[in-house]
């Protein structure tokens, strides 16, 4: 039977009402219920997104190839650095002196040269190298990029001063009768033959001395060394090794005091640029005072000269004085220069004819006591310490004697045209 149950049996009694009332939270135990749900949902989601992108990170990475680690802050603000360190060369005591003969500013204080390599970093002097000089304060006063010509000049004054010192005190002898000489070695019966002068005329010479490398010829009342093309078998001769028995046996050859000076020229070119390019530009080198016979001048000895001249009588040592055409006194506040490597000559005042009117020679720097060390052919070198305030020696062979405005520099611009290969300035 169908049993009709009225609307009210769907209320509840009034005691289950209350008894449930006692199992419902208030209104604001729910609003802080409902507020801790939303909360955690937050934090789910939070979860939920912090897993999928490290997800992501991790599949991005699989598909990469390694990278270098992040550097730290120190290193990501140290300064950058080549691979190889520039630092600076080490300069020898010789290389010190001409540095600072040539580039040093002008200062009360003593100024020593620093060099920092340019590209080359091989420890050694060279192009694009800077040069600096700083005070005793660790001031820089200048600096200097080297130049392919500024190398050239330091490298021939080098060669020079090394050249000076390997011959012996006792090396080339003075030739008093005439400007050079083969010693021991005079032909028995000298020789007559035809040569070919500079402006192309035939004209007679006669040999009078000969070894393997050298003859000594007499072509219009004047000496001559030239050098042989063929030695006494049959061997081409080349100027290299001619040039080198002339250093390596001093004690055959004799020479008045100018002719040494294109000897030693020529060979400091050789040793500066190198034997090959040497050989490549010189033919049979013809030797007697100060001919150059590669230069235009032809009587500057393969060097750039520089001279001044005084009036009679402005010089006067020992009552000695000059006469007209003599060389002036030397003066480096006219412009004459006192350089490492260089070429001077001690004039003998009052005297323009005799063998004995004055002296070429190499200076080679500064001696322990404070002395200029200058080296001349059959003296050798001279420790010569000058009058105060004056460039007249006070002691030595040069003692009457004064230095001259006669300065021989080197020829730079010679020395790039034969070294041919760059030797000397790579």
């Amino acid at each position: 039977m169908d049993t009709f149950i009225s609307s009210a049996n769907h209320r509840p009694s009034v005691l289950h009402s209350r008894a449930s009332s006692r199992n419902r939270p208030s209104r604001e135990h729910t609003q802080i219920a409902f507020q801790e749900k939303q909360r955690q949902s937050r934090v789910n989601l939070l979860i939920l997104r912090l897993i999928l992108r490290l997800l992501r990170d991790l599949k991005q990475s699989s598909q990469q190839p390694p990278t270098t680690p992040t550097a730290t802050a120190s290193e990501q603000h140290a300064p950058q650095t080549n691979s190889v360190t520039s630092q600076n060369v080490m300069l020898g005591e010789k290389q010190t002196e001409i540095i600072s003969a040539l580039f040093k500013p002008f200062s009360t204080e003593e100024l020593k040269p620093s060099v920092q390599e340019g590209l080359n970093h091989d420890g050694k002097l060279g192009v694009n190298d800077t040069l600096s000089f700083k005070n005793n304060l660790g001031e820089t006063l200048s600096t200097k990029t080297l130049t392919t010509k500024d190398i050239y000049d330091i490298r021939f004054r080098e060669n020079m001063i090394k050249l000076t010192q390997s011959v012996p005190n006792s090396g080339w002898s003075f030739n008093e009768n005439g400007l050079v000489k083969i010693k021991g070695r005079a032909l028995r019966h000298p020789e007559q033959r035809l040569f070919i002068d500079e402006f192309g005329r035939s004209t007679r010479e006669i040999v009078i001395e000969r070894n393997n490398y050298w003859e000594t010829v007499i072509r219009d009342d004047r000496r001559f060394l030239i050098q042989r093309e063929f030695d006494d078998s049959g061997r081409s001769i080349r100027s290299s090794d001619a040039l080198k028995h002339l250093i390596d046996h001093p004690f055959r050859y004799a020479f008045d005091c100018s002719t040494p000076m294109p000897i030693l020229s020529l060979l400091a070119t050789m040793k500066t640029i190198g034997e090959d390019d040497f050989n490549r530009q010189t033919g049979s080198i013809n030797l007697s005072g100060w001919l150059d016979q590669y230069d235009s001048t032809q009587f500057d000895g393969g060097f750039n000269i520089t001279s001044r001249f005084a009036k009679a009588g402005d010089i006067q040592i020992n009552n000695r004085e000059n006469i007209a055409g003599e060389y002036a006194l030397f003066d480096p506040g006219k412009g004459d220069t006192l350089i490492p490597g260089g070429g001077y000559y001690f004039d003998l005042p009052g005297d323009d004819s005799s063998s004995y009117q004055g002296w070429n020679a190499v200076y080679q720097g500064r001696s322990n006591d404070n002395g200029y060390l200058f080296w001349t052919a059959d003296i050798g070198t001279q420790n010569i310490h000058f009058q105060q305030d004056s460039w007249i020696p006070s002691n030595s062979r040069f003692r009457n004697h004064y230095l001259s405005a006669y300065v021989a520099t080197t020829d730079t611009s010679r020395l790039a045209r034969w070294d041919q290969d760059q030797s000397a300035v790579t």
